[in-house]
């Protein structure tokens, strides 16, 4: 069985970029449609969404990063 592991990243939640949740789920949601269609006709793998850790913002990080 296959397994496919994607691990949200800190990178989305940096203000120069201007996601919101949403956005950022429904990129996710098309990434999941892409891998689904690579399997089509096979058994499909299971994907598993790991979240990325709490961001500390400190020192220099402290205005990269939205709450």
């Amino acid at each position: 069985m296959d397994v496919v592991i994607i691990q949200l990243g800190t990178n989305d939640f940096k203000a120069r970029f201007a996601l919101s949740a949403i956005d950022i789920g429904k990129a996710l949601e098309e990434l999941i449609l892409v891998i689904k269609a690579f399997y089509h006709g096979q058994t499909q793998p299971k994907i598993i969404i790991l979240s990325p850790p709490k961001v500390y913002e400190v020192g220099s990080y402290k205005n990269i990063y939205k709450i």
